[in-house]
């Protein structure tokens, strides 16, 4: 039988008050925990709590260590977004009509209908380790209830998860004297479920701006927010100058990031000015190239040298000029497509990137050909490599015999002997008569033929046998494709009719375009 305190005058309601403001009021010791201390903690199959006002990293924090770990999202962990968490769908499961077969008190088999629970795979499969629980305190007074026994036994309604050894969660405090948050208080009882309670202090975690930015550019950052007024720093939360370095290193305009009562020519000031910034400046100086490369291979180096190549004043061109050719071609294919400065310069300067150009040509879709084609023009005093029109030059990867054999004819006895549909022992057959007949110097109507079965070949075929057993197939099509372009087929069209061999074929790099002289 339950016992009303108030009613046996144990607890008057006075004393029942002064305990619910306590319990509202309860704080912890503010620290900033290392990740040897997150760690030693999901090691230990503890219940932690990270509280702590917006942008300080409670959530990346929690999910770093669990990645470190080397838990797989899904699989060892799950994540929950508290507010649009639902007990029923995420954990306990949707019911679902079942029929189970029983033995009756006579021994016989019985079918029974009874409810059962379709749960998520994860949480079914039982292998379930840690569950984090982001914004805990925004969650319907609903999930905070039901996930009291989670947090407390490891269970539902009973159901234990057999691996799940600890629960996190991270919230905004509901009391801050500076900021409102839309946010729940937290019952004592709830509260009293995790066994590590962490305050998350205001401040920036130097290790993590080092892994993003450089310890230059980290520390730098950090001295600016440091000295900060306090409703300056409210302003800009760690996690906002998280947003601003990256926009910073993008070559953006800070301005758009922080708020308008921030002094932003200060902050890219002291980030400008740092030891990475001169050595690269350095690098012009000198114009030593080798040590300029090697240098960029460092990923935070990059990301410096990316701020001055995009800068908009007039000394961004110069270190356009020196460090664009050093940069590696993936990366500089991605800062053409984003950067309208650079994609600028190398148009104007086409004969420094013309490889990257040729790459970017290959992939490129019809309404961003143009203007590539545009600047290979410009190579070579009016050469250029045409993108419409593929020809062949002495280099080129061609096949063929010295002979006169009608091919087409020998084509047609083979694919009926052996069907190309069928398997890819009809195929080898007939890949290997077109190979040990095929003439150098075709017809149209020959190119087109052994072209068409070509292309059915390798629509039909992997690609690893093609590799590996196929081994002329880049030179027989190259040179029916030659055949067609140079009486005048369009490349486009050969490309279109015969799509299986020209997409294979132009993914292996099998055409190689030449450059033709045009009128200036």
């Amino acid at each position: 039988m339950a016992v009303d305190l108030l009613k046996c005058n144990c607890v008057t309601a006075n004393e029942r008050e002064k305990m619910s403001e306590f319990d509202n009021k309860v704080s912890f010791r503010k620290r900033n925990v290392s990740e040897q201390d997150l760690r030693r903690w999901a090691n230990n199959g503890t219940n932690v709590l990270l509280r702590g006002l917006h942008g300080t990293g409670k959530t990346a924090r929690i999910l770093n260590v669990f990645d470190k770990m080397g838990w797989v999202k899904d699989v060892d962990y799950l994540y929950y977004s508290a507010a649009t968490m639902d007990p029923w769908t995420d954990l306990v499961g949707i019911p679902k009509e079942r029929v189970t077969t029983v033995e009756d008190e006579n021994g016989n088999p019985q079918e029974i209908t009874h409810l059962g629970f379709i749960r998520p795979l994860p949480i079914e499969l039982g292998q379930v380790k840690a569950i984090m629980v982001d914004e805990f305190n925004r969650a319907p007074k609903k999930v905070r209830n039901a996930l009291m026994e989670l947090i407390q036994f490891k269970s539902i309604n009973g159901h234990k998860f057999p691996n799940l050894e600890c629960i996190w969660a991270a919230v905004n405090p509901e009391d801050d004297e500076n900021d409102q948050y839309d946010v729940e208080p937290i019952d004592p009882a709830q509260l009293d479920r995790f066994q590590i309670i962490v305050e998350m202090p205001y401040e920036c975690s130097l290790a993590y701006f080092q892994s993003q930015y450089g310890r230059d550019a980290a520390a730098k950052a950090i001295e600016w927010w440091n000295a900060l007024n306090p409703e300056a720093k409210r302003s800009v939360s760690p996690r906002r100058l998280d947003y601003a370095l990256e926009e910073f290193f993008r070559g953006g305009d800070l301005e758009l990031i922080l708020p308008a009562n921030i002094s932003v020519s200060e902050l890219v000031g002291k980030l400008s000015n740092g030891p990475v910034f001169e050595k690269l400046r350095e690098f012009v100086k000198k114009n030593d190239t080798e040590a300029a490369k090697a240098f960029l291979a460092d990923e935070n180096h990059f990301r410096a040298a990316y701020r001055m190549l995009v800068d908009r004043k007039s000394k961004g061109k110069a270190y356009q000029e020196f460090f664009l050719p050093l940069i590696p071609e993936e990366k500089l294919v991605m800062m053409i497509n984003t950067e309208s400065s650079i994609r600028t310069h190398v148009f104007k300067n086409p004969q420094k990137f013309t490889e990257t150009l040729m790459t970017m040509l290959k992939t490129a879709d019809k309404e961003h050909r143009k203007p590539i084609e545009n600047a290979l023009k410009k190579c070579n005093k009016g050469q250029y490599l045409k993108g419409q029109d593929m020809v062949r030059n002495e280099d080129a990867v061609t096949f063929g015999h010295d002979v006169e054999k009608d091919i087409c004819a020998i084509i047609k006895e083979a694919v009926a002997d052996w069907p190309i549909d069928g398997n890819s022992y009809n195929r080898n057959k007939v890949y290997e008569t077109i190979r040990t007949n095929m003439p150098r110097d075709l017809s149209v109507e020959q190119a087109t033929v052994t072209l068409k079965t070509l292309d059915m070949i390798v629509a039909k075929a992997k690609a690893g046998t093609i590799k590996a057993q196929m081994t002329d197939m880049l030179g027989m099509v190259n040179t029916c494709v030659f055949v067609l372009h140079e009486n005048n087929q369009p490349f486009d069209v050969i490309a279109h009719n015969f799509s299986a061999a020209f997409n294979w074929a132009y993914g292996q790099d099998g055409f190689i375009f030449k450059a033709e002289k045009v009128d200036d």
